[in-house]
């Protein structure tokens, strides 16, 4: 499997909001990490001084996480 481009994932990130900024539209994906780290950011940080880069390494935290039981199932993550 090839890397990601950072185009693909800011078009991942994009696909949390289907239908815009601020959208009220429910997504399930969006609503997961929402609930584990708070409003999810719309696009990825452009520095390590953005005041969304916390939420944005929580989010990639938990997806790690989430391959972890995709890759090896049965077995505990490493989300600390």
């Amino acid at each position: 499997m090839s890397n990601l481009t950072r185009e693909q994932a800011e078009q991942f990130m994009a696909s949390l909001w289907p239908c815009g900024h601020m959208s009220h539209l429910d997504n399930p994906t969006r609503t997961f990490l929402g609930a584990l780290v708070g409003q999810v950011p719309q696009g990825l940080a452009y520095s390590s001084d953005d005041p969304q880069i916390e939420k944005l390494k929580a989010i990639a935290a938990i997806l790690r996480a989430v391959a972890d039981h995709i890759e090896a199932p049965g077995e505990n993550s490493d989300l600390k």
